[in-house]
């Protein structure tokens, strides 16, 4: 392409004209006449909002927690979790108030003794496990009080069987020690069991007969596991047995009871956790 430049010189200002075959010319100096007209209409219409704020409406779980001669568990510690767990403790009565619950199905424990004091002689108390529903602002009371089981003290198993001596009559837990996983900590002490009678009106539309509690309370069970135990006086000839689960409701029946001799056999059973054993008519 043959290009032809024009050069002139004046005091002030310079010209150059350039062209190319048939090509527009661009004389410097001629003032830019082009205008961005490109607007940025991109605004931020993000109006996503957080329907999880807090509503700032929550509940509360009351009631009391005893020990077996019926005065209050003064201390006891208690725990209240659904997502999150909460951390109480029963004044000098037994009386026991925790507020700013969210919405949630939530167990409660009454945590009695769990130090290796009893592991040498004498018996210990165990843990109690209900279930409480906050649903709004809703004040929940627990329709009966929560009485810590006697429980025997802490034996390794041995063997396939082992014998648990309790006030409430012996217990006896066909097991090996690969039944059960105990949770966190529990590990150092062994096991204890120990026989409720009568129980508390604890679970909505069952009126259970008798208990078994067990500790390290709520291990993992792996495999099926039977347990006998003493008969308290007008002890009815069979039961159907449920288990306390992770949230305080029963699970069940898992099994049956059956009277034989001086003691109800129950067999070859597996709940999800080894907690108490709820015997019902």
């Amino acid at each position: 392409m043959r290009v032809l430049c024009l050069l002139f010189l004046a005091p002030l200002t310079a010209l150059v004209a350039c062209s190319d075959d048939g090509a527009s010319v661009d004389t410097a100096g001629e003032a830019d006449t082009d205008t961005d007209t490109d607007t940025d209409t991109d605004a931020d219409t993000d109006t996503d909002s957080d329907t999880d704020a807090d509503t700032g409406v929550y509940g509360s779980i009351e009631g009391y927690v005893l020990n077996p001669d019926g005065t209050g568990a003064d201390g006891t510690n208690l725990q209240f979790c659904d997502t999150l767990c909460f951390n109480g403790e029963a004044e000098a009565d037994g009386y026991f108030f925790q507020d700013e619950l969210e919405d949630g199905s939530y167990k409660v424990d009454a945590i009695g003794e769990i130090d290796a004091s009893n592991k040498v002689s004498g018996t210990g108390l165990g843990h109690v496990r209900v279930h409480a529903t906050i649903d709004g602002a809703n004040a929940y009371t627990m329709a009966e009080s929560m009485v810590l089981p006697e429980v025997s003290s802490w034996a390794e198993l041995s063997g396939s069987s082992t014998t648990f001596t309790s006030p409430g009559g012996d217990v006896t837990l066909t097991a090996s020690a690969s039944s059960f996983t105990p949770g966190f900590g529990w590990d150092s002490y062994g096991y204890a069991a120990g026989v409720v009678s009568p129980v508390p009106a604890y679970w909505e539309g069952y009126e259970a007969a008798i208990a078994v509690a067990f500790l390290p309370f709520a291990a993992t069970v792996n495999e099926s596991f039977s347990v006998s135990f003493t008969a308290p006086a007008g002890a009815a000839p069979s039961y159907d047995v449920y288990s306390i689960d992770d949230k305080g409701k029963l699970e069940g029946p898992v099994g049956t009871a059956a009277l034989t001799g001086p003691d109800l056999v129950i067999a070859d059973i597996e709940p999800s956790l080894l907690s108490w054993l709820v015997l019902v008519e």
